[in-house]
């Protein structure tokens, strides 16, 4: 007997926002929540170090069934890139059969969410596809697909009921394997979920795709891989709880049923992040598989049963814990403008695509077309570049920025090998006079230039300008002269990039104006791979320094 999915996880940028929307439009119905999952055992089962959420249950009206919605405060959520694309490799979509199709679209749209194409299909069997706030597909069906025996639906008010999870995969043979020998899920045998005239309904008219259909209890999985148009592999820099489509649950209430699944899974070469994890009353264990798809098995006893009773319950009006998170510090301090040295680095690029997101107008010195097009794409966002003739003259005109937002934020980074160590820091120091509408410099110098950061800090301090100073190496083994031993991190650039721009927003609203060491408040968050980069503090500067001048000419 298969497994029955129990849960469809979402990773959300603002929770009540999202409780709202499927309530609201789909009726579904609050179960319970928590803020506190948090803590070394949370990141050891997720893959996640560092991980902290909230996490809300929401029902419909199927027993044994829960959308979980999680909004993480560590580490970062990315939203789904402006280009995504259902035929993009991961969890592309969430069905729900529902009682009302025109009503519930009218829900919808009056949520923000119109249809994506006109609804297709017979009567009583009319499909339709709108995305959630955060862009997740969400398809509207008629009819209602089941298998013997059907799960019981006692909540018969709520008028929504989820029917199946669509995974884009790139090798339909392998993600089946794992399904069917792995997890034990039977083929829908004579049962066609999709058909090609479906692909309008999320804009892929004409898309060419092998598939197969599951059965988990009478829930479908949904294997699709496309030949055209192809999917787009996730990029090097994905996260697990980045938006979206989190993971899905299969789960028992028969202990003997989940350990002979989890053994299954082992047998065919599928390990968990972490062993599976037993209270007692319940047990756990995350697996991935090659293709980077999470899945949970979850084994519970019977008297944890998630309650059948249509219970209405009210959501709680205070999330804890959220106030100081990273994403409230985003949204609050954000800069308008941001003009970057050295962007085409590997932590440029993440810096960069982070500012883009919170809607910060980039100015890019010098940068290649095809990072700006790389911006583009993922974000939706304006991004320009300049050479440095026509920054001098911007800065000395700051009505002269087309329409855009002068740089609040003046930002440098070690440029390619090619360039010397220092350039960056010596150009920020010659540029910050000039640049009146800038509040904030962040400064990431490469090892080994005491005099290029001593020339830097002077200029700060005569400037009264806060500022964030950090030593970053592309070395992770080495440790950069003078930098503390116990306070530098090996990170990826994504990591090193958050760190860098989280420490920089907290750093505007500080008490005096004068140059921060750049506090690392945690360690990473993944373990860094060949890519790593080194990211400590500054040396401390010397008590009897003599101070610096800028150079005639550079």
């Amino acid at each position: 007997m298969s497994l029955p999915l129990w849960h469809v996880a979402l990773s959300v940028g603002d929770l009540r926002r999202t409780h709202r929307w499927y309530a609201d439009t789909l009726g579904l119905m609050y179960a319970r929540g928590t803020s506190l999952m948090a803590g070394p055992l949370l990141s050891w089962t997720l893959g996640l170090h560092g991980a902290a959420t909230s996490c809300w249950w929401l029902n419909d009206r199927q027993d044994l069934f829960q959308l979980e919605v999680f909004e993480f405060r560590r580490p970062l959520s990315r939203p789904l890139p402006a280009d995504w694309r259902p035929c993009d490799i991961g969890y592309t979509t969430l069905s729900f059969h529902v009682d009302d199709l025109d009503a519930t679209l009218r829900r919808a749209a009056r949520n923000g969410s119109p249809p994506l194409a006109d609804p297709i299909g017979a009567p009583s069997a009319r499909r339709a596809c709108v995305r959630d706030p955060d862009g997740v597909l969400v398809e509207l069906m008629e009819d209602d697909p089941r298998e013997s025996p059907p799960r019981d639906r006692p909540r018969a008010d709520v008028p929504a009921v989820a029917r199946s999870i669509t995974l884009s995969v790139a090798d339909l043979a392998c993600s089946r394997r794992f399904f069917v020998e792995g997890l034990g899920l039977r083929d829908a045998a004579g049962l066609e979920l999709h058909g090609p005239e479906h692909e309008a309904l999320w804009g892929l008219a004409g898309a060419e795709r092998d598939s197969a259909l599951l059965w988990a209890g009478d829930f479908l999985v949904e294997l699709v891989s496309y030949h055209r148009p192809r999917g787009a592999p996730r990029g090097p820099s994905f996260r697990a709880s980045d938006r979206g489509l989190f993971h899905i649950c299969f789960g028992s209430l028969n202990g003997a049923q989940y350990r002979a699944a989890l053994q299954r899974c082992r047998t065919i070469g599928w390990r968990g992040n972490s062993p599976a994890l037993s209270s007692g009353l319940s047990a756990a264990v995350f697996v991935v598989d090659e293709e980077g798809f999470t899945v949970e098995l979850l084994n519970r006893h019977p008297r944890l049963r998630q309650s059948i009773a249509a219970t209405v319950r009210t959501p709680p009006r205070r999330l804890p814990l959220r106030l100081r998170a990273p994403a409230a510090v985003r949204r609050e301090r954000r800069f308008r403008g941001a003009m970057v040295v050295g962007a085409d680095a590997p932590v440029g690029r993440e810096l960069c695509r982070l500012m883009a997101e919170d809607g910060t107008s980039l100015w890019l010195l010098d940068a290649p077309g095809a990072l700006l097009e790389e911006l583009r794409r993922a974000t939706g966002a304006g991004v320009r570049s300049l050479e440095l003739a026509a920054l001098c003259a911007r800065l000395a005109n700051p009505a002269g920025w087309d329409g855009g937002r002068p740089p609040e934020l003046l930002a440098g980074l070690p440029p390619p090998a090619s360039g010397r160590p220092g350039d960056s820091l010596m150009l920020l120091a010659q540029l910050l006079p000039a640049a009146g509408s800038v509040r904030h410099v962040t400064a990431i110098a490469p090892p080994a230039v005491p005099r290029e950061l001593a020339v830097l800090r002077a200029q700060l301090a005569y400037m009264e300008c806060t500022a964030t100073l950090a030593v970053l190496s592309n070395a992770a083994p080495a440790r950069p002269a003078g930098a503390p031993r116990r306070r530098a991190l090996a990170l990826t650039p994504r990591e090193a990039a958050e760190a860098i721009y989280l420490a920089s927003l907290r750093r505007t609203r500080a008490p005096w104006p004068r140059p921060s060491l750049w506090p690392p408040r945690r360690g990473a968050s993944e373990a860094p791979g060949a890519g790593a980069v080194l990211l400590c503090p500054p040396p401390p500067r010397r008590r009897h320094e003599a101070p610096q001048q800028l150079p005639a000419h550079m």
